[in-house]
Order: C-alpha cells, then structure tokens, then sequence
C-alpha cells in the first residue's frame, strides 16, 4: 500500500498529520511535486505494465490537496479516512486508482476531479435553492405577481437536478442556470 500526497508536504502541518497517521497503519507515503506530475498513475501504484514518463511535467502549478491511495485494504482506507477525521483533516481530492485512471497523469486526473468536484458543488446549491424556494408558501406569497413564474422554475429547477450534468454537454452549467433561474424569481416574490 503506498498513499501519493500532492501539496501536503512534510513540514506543512496537514501533511504531517496525513504522514503520521499513514506510518501509524505501515502504509508508505509518497510526495507528487511539480515536476512528477506528468507520471503514470498506473506506475505511482506499481501496477504491473506501466513504466516511467521520462519529461519532466512543465505546465500550471494546481493549488490543491489530494491524495492517491494505491493497494490499499477496505480496512485500511476505513481507518485512515477515520483517522483523518478524528484529527480534524479533510482533504478536498481524494482517489483509488482504478483501471481507467491508472492510464492517465496526475494532472489528467487533477483536471477531471476539478471538473467533477464544479459540477458537485452547484448541484448542492442548486438543491439548497430549490429547498428554499419550496420553503415559501402559498398563503404568505401566493399574491405575488411572480408567484406561478416561481412554481414553474422550481419545476425545471428539478428536472435539471434529476439530470446528470456529467453527462450532459453543459456540465455545471447546467445546474449554475438553473439555481440562477430559480434565484431570479424567487426574490422577485
């Protein structure tokens, strides 16, 4: 089992948390830094049939935590996730290497979890828009002028939500318009 650290270095007081916590379980730690962040995942995790990128890794700098967690135990990983929060230690990115990601750079991944993690984030304000526009009622604010307007962009705010942005060409935007739809109307009433 070996865990890759990104931007969680040794002398940082996070980093050394996630290290220790990591010797305590005997899992080896590993620091990705700008220059390897061109490699393999597949080759981080010492799967069999991935060798070593040899170019040095040259473009943008990603200002984020993340950890790989490689050849881990379900046990493991519960404990360390476990000890990770008994410590007060949340980190944003976090992955398993699977088959489909072991092909890819660390900075191929950073851009896909970026992507997903955007997308995340509006569909939980999307439905925190939607609770609270569903949160307004009828005897209060029926009057209102944009009162039936309000009633059909909670409609499509909710079909919006039940779609699946990753999927759809507009990614979060897909969510971000349909919360500022729904936000427009709902302070109008």
């Amino acid at each position: 089992p070996i865990v890759w650290l990104y931007n969680l270095d040794e002398n940082s007081y996070r980093g050394s948390v996630v290290r220790r916590i990591l010797a305590d379980l005997g899992v080896k730690a590993g620091t990705i830094n700008h220059e390897n962040l061109n490699q393999n995942i597949g080759y981080l995790v010492e799967w069999e049939g991935y060798e070593p990128v040899e170019n040095p890794y040259s473009s943008e700098e990603y200002d984020v935590e993340y950890m790989l967690m490689g050849n881990m135990s379900d046990v493991q990983l519960d404990l360390l996730l476990e000890a990770m929060d008994e410590n007060n230690i949340f980190v944003d990115l976090k992955s398993i290497p699977t088959a489909w990601t072991a092909s890819k750079t660390f900075a191929e991944l950073f851009d896909i979890m970026a992507e997903e993690n955007e997308v995340m984030q509006e569909a939980v304000a999307l439905d925190k828009m939607i609770y609270a526009a569903e949160q307004l009622d009828e005897a209060t604010y029926g009057n209102s002028e944009y009162w039936d307007e309000l009633q059909k962009e909670i409609q499509e705010a909710h079909v919006a939500l039940s779609t699946d942005a990753e999927e759809s060409p507009e990614g979060a935007d897909l969510y971000r318009n349909a919360r500022l739809e729904l936000e427009k109307v709902y302070l109008l009433v």
